[in-house]
């Protein structure tokens, strides 16, 4: 079997040709600005939930956001 395997198939060279490593610095930048993005997003769809809907389910739209953002964030995990 091994045989026909490296008769019928050929394995290309591969070259490693550049390597990046991202340092604590950049990390935490970069989850800063993630951090950022994230709640402006969540602003802005808060804002256009708000003003779409009537009062009353602008607000409950608003509670079941947050509610799913918790939930992601893994708040109620216990």
């Amino acid at each position: 079997m091994i045989s026909t395997l490296q008769s019928d198939f050929y394995l290309s060279s591969y070259a490693l040709r550049n390597t990046e490593i991202v340092g604590p610095k950049v990390g935490a930048d970069l989850r800063r600005q993630a951090i950022y993005v994230t709640l402006a997003g969540l602003g802005a769809m808060l804002l256009y939930i708000w003003f779409r809907f009537e009062l009353m389910y602008g607000i409950a739209a608003v509670v079941a956001t947050f509610h799913d953002v918790l939930i992601t964030l893994g708040f109620f995990r216990f």
